[in-house]
């Protein structure tokens, strides 16, 4: 299964690439471990019990002095979290398997302690669907434009006549109104994206809202077909193991039908009669050196026959 192969894969790449410590460290710690005699397992056991016989103070003073400090053994690259658009990057991770990635992988394991866990997708895809195809930034700039137009349509009828005012005036209040609402909601979703930047631990300043929505629409896409291709990838095996099974069915029955362990493949007319001209050649050699007197004998009907 996918999850083995990927368990397999990332062991052997874990045990091959990560070191926590730096060489002359690690070596450090090795030598003054040496000294217990007993598994580091074991070590952190006593240490935990406080057993003063094997760790006194000296050793434990000894012990503080070579372990890592809180800024040392780090191999993220002091990272703190990831970016929402590395998690598109999980697709071009692949697997043994043809059309198989880490994606899939990780989908298999959650869908496998729970079959309900992505149901969420469904609901939150056709929302994050409608948000990717907004721009926020172009929302701005479309309010401003038609602040701007109404501006300067409420200067031209402040220089008309008063009739020309009173038919206008409501209308124009109403229409500056709503775009003050516009504009506070849209400065209000600017508050929110930089909130949501801190979360997600983004540069605020370089933090592009209609990106991030983006990649999270197409992370959630991906999701759902990571899901469906392993569905139908289980289906197939179930099918290729069902057909091996009746195929080692049918070679058992042949061969229960069968004793002396051929194929079971029926034999055909041709086939009978080279067996018995081999078997005639043959007793007949066989009296020859023995001797014995050559009298007619009936030939084997199928012989006879094509004779």
């Amino acid at each position: 299964m996918i999850a083995n192969e990927y368990r397999y894969h990332m062991t052997q790449t874990v045990a091959q690439l990560i070191t926590l410590l730096d060489p002359k460290k690690s070596m450090n710690v090795n030598i003054f471990m040496k000294q217990f005699k007993m598994p580091n397992s074991e070590v952190v056991e006593k240490i935990k019990l406080g057993d003063y016989e094997l760790i006194g103070q000296e050793k434990l003073l000894g012990l503080l002095k070579i372990l890592p400090a809180s800024d040392e053994g780090k191999y993220s690259g002091d990272a703190q979290g990831f970016k929402i658009s590395s998690l598109l990057k999980l697709v071009d991770t692949k697997a043994n398997r043809a059309r198989v990635t880490l994606l899939h992988y990780i989908v298999e394991e959650i869908v496998g302690q729970d079959q309900n866990v992505l149901d969420f997708v469904q609901h939150l895809g056709p929302i994050l669907k409608a948000i990717s195809r907004i721009s926020l930034d172009q929302q701005e700039v479309e309010i401003r434009q038609i602040k701007g137009k109404v501006e300067a349509i409420e200067k031209r009828i402040s220089n008309s006549n008063p009739e020309v005012k009173e038919q206008y005036s409501s209308y124009i209040t109403s229409v500056t109104e709503q775009i003050q609402e516009l504009l506070s909601l849209y400065s209000s979703v600017k508050s929110d994206s930089e909130k949501m930047a801190e979360f997600f631990c983004e540069e605020v300043k370089k933090f592009d809202v209609d990106e991030f929505f983006g990649n999270l629409n197409t992370f959630l896409e991906k999701v759902i077909q990571c899901k469906k291709d392993n569905e139908q990838r289980k289906i197939q095996e179930e099918r290729a193991l069902k057909r091996k099974q009746a195929q080692e069915a049918e070679m058992a029955r042949r061969k229960s039908l069968d004793p002396s362990g051929s194929s079971g493949t029926p034999k055909n007319s041709l086939q009978r009669v080279k067996e018995n001209d081999v078997c005639l050649v043959d007793l007949l050699l066989n009296e020859i050196r023995q001797g014995t007197s050559l009298k007619t004998r009936k030939m084997p009907r199928s012989v006879a026959t094509i004779s």
